[in-house]
């Protein structure tokens, strides 16, 4: 099924978005689209993808932390493992595309890795996440975000002149996303 999705800042009324015609039948729009697993949204956020992709960690989350809880306490091996193979990737796919939106959705994903290596450690709900990440020798999620970012770069950058991707980034180093604002600087002799 062919859907429309118009890419927008503010919030325009459905009314007011002119109809988009295939031969003779019309196309249907949607705020969302699910594009190789990332749910992009008309106005550029990804508060959609984040909601979609914390319910789906809390479930494999759950199994994880029954699947430590049943094991001895000399399971952390295989319960790292199991987070690396299972939690991480989700978290992880798409980077650097998509980057969770806010401190709060950093905490949860953060909260979903450490959880299952919690319950391995026999540590109670109050450890600190960096210190049980320390135990099971993993990145934090910021410095894995980071990593990955430059690691996109470098490919971008190493590949031919010709592909539209290294032609996407020289582009973005010669303009940069965030410009400085224009106002006027403030008076500072009255």
């Amino acid at each position: 099924k062919t859907l429309v999705m118009w890419a927008r800042r503010t919030r325009v009324e459905e009314a007011a978005l002119p109809p988009l015609w295939l031969g003779d039948r019309q196309v249907g729009t949607t705020n969302a689209y699910a594009y190789l697993g990332l749910l992009v949204s008309a106005d550029g956020l990804w508060h959609q993808h984040t909601s979609r992709l914390l319910a789906s960690l809390e479930r494999k989350c759950t199994v994880l932390c029954a699947v430590a809880r049943r094991l001895s306490s000399s399971c952390l091996r295989l319960v790292r493992q199991l987070v690396m193979a299972v939690i991480m990737p989700k978290i992880s796919y798409g980077w650097p595309v998509w980057r969770p939106p806010s401190q709060a959705t950093w905490s949860s994903l953060l909260a979903c890795v450490v959880r299952p290596l919690r319950f391995a450690l026999g540590l109670p709900p109050c450890a600190p996440h960096s210190d049980v990440l320390a135990e099971a020798g993993l990145p934090d999620l910021k410095a894995l975000f980071d990593i990955l970012a430059v690691q996109f770069e470098r490919r971008l950058a190493e590949m031919s002149a010709a592909h539209l991707a290294s032609k996407r980034l020289k582009l973005l180093k010669a303009e940069p996303l965030h410009r400085p604002s224009k106002r006027t600087p403030p008076l500072t002799d009255i």
